[in-house]
C-alpha cells in the first residue's frame, strides 16, 4: 500500500490510477 503525496503534482494522475488497479485487485 502507497500513500498519494499532494506535493507530486505530475505524478498525481498516474498514481491515481495506480491506485484505482491496486484497489481493484484486492
Amino acid at each position: 500500500m502507497f500513500c498519494l503525496k499532494p506535493n507530486q503534482g505530475k505524478t498525481k494522475p498516474q498514481n491515481q490510477i495506480l491506485f484505482l488497479r491496486y484497489s481493484g485487485e484486492n
